[in-house]
């Protein structure tokens, strides 16, 4: 704000950047609290922004009476604006859609031929091309080169899966528009404005009077809408295709488990020290796994649910280790 820039979308970067960074930087037992704290620190802080805006609401609609035209052209410019968030949020979500469609049916046609590159990619004879090519176009066929070609065919693949397993329809359409709904964000916007704003008492009254009818009118029926549009889906199928998705899961982690080697412990050597090059083994297979679940996740090679749950699990795991490595148990 000191810049002149918006506090809250700096708040909206820095948690899309360390919600995707905090796996590989901050420890398992920060993690976990941080979980469970910051739900708290959110539920507290919707609250005081509600609770503030209704502390104010009755000063502020005496303003509007008073100074304004009145609460009443207030809630109707509240309700047009709610409508036009609307519209704005489908002339949006359309095109996208149609532009995601249009991609994933390119994608379907350029499936084949990815799969096979992605077989050749790995080999010497492949790469080697790969080298010859780009030197006579005049540039350097470095390894990091490579390995980005390697994450796009990788990434692109995953796309193309999750497509088909999970294609992007009207119905998904209708409920992305519906379930933008506004609140606490849009309050404290409202509430950030200077005192010596015009027409702010108005503009903080719509903006209130926007979310109250966005909560109660799309947070009310967004139940009964999703019951009502979503098709019925085989139960049966689900569990098979969760199943399949763990099992992959499994695999991934105990490929890159047998990645750390085992150390070589002397049988004569003190119970203590054999005690610590098995916890050290464990938690350097521990964060091999987890590597491997966040370049993964990366990719969008698995289902997200499925991976933080998998991701927790191994925070949970290596800090009952570490607990257990301090009691000396």
């Amino acid at each position: 704000e000191a810049l002149g820039a918006s506090g809250l979308v700096a708040a909206v970067v820095a948690g899309l950047v360390t919600g995707i960074r905090a796996p590989r930087k901050i420890s398992p037992r920060n993690r976990l609290s941080d979980s469970e704290n910051w739900r708290t620190v959110e539920f507290v802080l919707e609250g005081v922004v509600f609770l503030t805006m209704g502390l104010q609401i009755k000063s502020i609609i005496l303003s509007v009476q008073r100074d304004h035209a009145g609460v009443g052209p207030a809630v109707l410019i509240a309700v047009a604006a709610l409508l036009i968030t609307l519209l704005v949020r489908a002339a949006y979500v359309a095109p996208l859609l149609g532009v995601l469609a249009h991609r994933s049916r390119r994608y379907l046609r350029m499936q084949p031929r990815m799969e096979g590159l992605q077989e050749r990619i790995a080999t010497p004879e492949w790469q080697q091309q790969a080298s010859e090519r780009m030197a006579a176009r005049g540039r350097k066929a470095s390894e990091r080169n490579l390995d980005r070609l390697a994450t796009r065919i990788t990434r692109g693949l995953a796309d193309i899966d999750y497509f088909l397993r999970a294609p992007l329809g009207w119905r998904e359409g209708t409920t992305v528009i519906w379930a933008g709904m506004r609140g606490a964000v849009t309050v404290a916007a409202a509430q950030t404005l200077p005192d010596e704003a015009p027409q702010r008492s108005v503009l903080v009254l719509v903006a209130f009077a926007v979310a109250v009818l966005s909560l109660a009118l799309q947070g009310g029926t967004i139940g009964p809408l999703l019951r009502v549009i979503a098709p019925r889906q085989d139960a049966t199928g689900a569990d098979a295709q969760a199943d399949e998705e763990r099992t992959r899961l499994m695999e991934l982690m105990r490929a890159s488990a047998e990645t750390v080697a085992s150390p070589e412990i002397p049988e004569d050597a003190p119970r203590g020290e054999r005690f610590l090059a098995s916890k050290d083994h464990r938690i350097a297979v521990l964060e091999a796994q987890r590597s491997a679940l966040l370049d993964a996740r990366d990719n969008g090679v698995f289902d997200a649910d499925v991976l933080e749950e998998a991701l927790t699990d191994l925070d949970a795991t290596q800090l009952a280790i570490e607990l257990r490595g301090r009691s000396g148990v």
